[in-house]
C-alpha cells in the first residue's frame, strides 16, 4: 500500500513539474497548495506563491469575478468554464473544477487550468479585417459598375 501510495505521489509530481499547462491546485481557504511550472511563464507566478491566500495573485489573473467564481466552484461543486482576456490582451479559456477525496467524497479543492487561446483570437482578428476589406472591394465594384 504504501509503495502505491508513493508511486502515485512520484506521478503527480513528475505530472506537475512538467506540464506545459498553466494549472494552480487551491484548497478550500482559497490557499494556493501546488502550481506547475507553466503559471511562472504564464503569470510570472513561481513557488513562492504555495502557501499564499489566492487573493494574493489575483491582480496577476485578473477577471472579473475570479475569486467569486473558485469560491462558487468551491459550494456548487459543478465546473465552471470561462473564456477570459487579461489586462495584456492575452485571452484563456480558464476551467475551475472541483478537486474531491478519494476517501471521503468531500471537496478538497478546485483546479484551475488556463489554455491560451491567442491563435483563434489572433484568426478571428484577422478575419474580421478580411471581411471588412472585402466588403469595401464590393462596394468599390459596384460605383464602378453603376458610373459606367
Amino acid at each position: 500500500m504504501q509503495s502505491d501510495l508513493s508511486l502515485g505521489n512520484r506521478i503527480l509530481s513528475q505530472y506537475f513539474e512538467n506540464s506545459i499547462i498553466p494549472q494552480l491546485f487551491v484548497d478550500v481557504n482559497l490557499f494556493i497548495r501546488e502550481l506547475t511550472p507553466a503559471t511562472e511563464e504564464h503569470f510570472r507566478l513561481n513557488r513562492d506563491c504555495i502557501g499564499h491566500k489566492l487573493h494574493s495573485i489575483k491582480n496577476k489573473l485578473c477577471h472579473k469575478a475570479f475569486v467569486e467564481n473558485v469560491r462558487g466552484v468551491l459550494i456548487t461543486e459543478r465546473v465552471v468554464h470561462k473564456e477570459i482576456q487579461l489586462s495584456d490582451g492575452r485571452l484563456y479559456q480558464l476551467c475551475i473544477q472541483p478537486y474531491f477525496t478519494d476517501y471521503e467524497e468531500e471537496i478538497d479543492g478546485v483546479i484551475l487550468t488556463y489554455l491560451q487561446i491567442k491563435e483563434s483570437f489572433t484568426l478571428e482578428k484577422e478575419n474580421k479585417e478580411l471581411r471588412l476589406e472585402n466588403q469595401k472591394l464590393k462596394d468599390l465594384l459596384i460605383r464602378e459598375l453603376n458610373i459606367s
